[in-house]
């Protein structure tokens, strides 16, 4: 995915062995072009899920699902997978949140121990909430990187977007 290239393409350069999630042959072959283990698999599959954690030393989840209609129940589903695996091998896990969850803060500036605004996207902060408290069970170690704006590449569909609407009105806001 999107991140996950990037955050692979670190880790590798930093020496770690890469074991990729991948849910066809394309992807497949692209983790396998850059050198990285190929775990076959999908979100929607706890027992594949499961068993790459249960490889891993540890476990970075940066994948998202592009169907808004089923992308809550998937993350939620996906993470608690993963949570049960990781409290159970006593690995670490990152999962990739989102700054959105401080809901709108007009001018004011945000950081860690600003609460989060409870009705800003309760799904992600009901799996976030679940990785931190999976924090220390049998040596788990686990955390949430709530990240803002990801660019570069030329990928990002609310950047893009933003960026167009700014072209017509010679502004740009976010």
């Amino acid at each position: 995915g999107y991140i996950g290239k990037h955050v692979a393409a670190v880790l590798d350069d930093q020496g770690h062995d890469v074991l990729g999630l991948a849910r066809s042959e394309s992807s497949a072959e692209q983790l396998l072009d850059r050198g990285y283990e190929v775990h076959s698999g999908d979100l929607c599959n706890k027992s594949s899920l499961q068993s790459g954690v249960m490889d891993a030393d540890a476990t970075i989840h940066t994948a998202f699902s592009d169907d808004p209609e089923k992308a809550a129940a998937l993350a939620q589903d996906a993470v608690s997978a993963m949570l049960d695996t990781v409290t159970q091998t006593g690995t670490m896990f990152v999962y990739t949140s989102d700054v959105l969850l401080y809901g709108e803060t007009e001018t004011e500036a945000v950081d860690e121990q600003t609460p989060l605004d409870s009705d800003a996207y309760p799904w992600r902060a009901n799996v976030e909430r679940a990785v931190r408290a999976a924090d220390g069970d049998n040596g788990a170690k686990t955390t949430a990187l709530r990240v803002g704006m990801v660019y570069g590449d030329g990928g990002n569909d609310l950047l893009n977007a933003i960026m167009n609407r700014s072209r017509n009105r010679e502004t740009a806001y976010y």
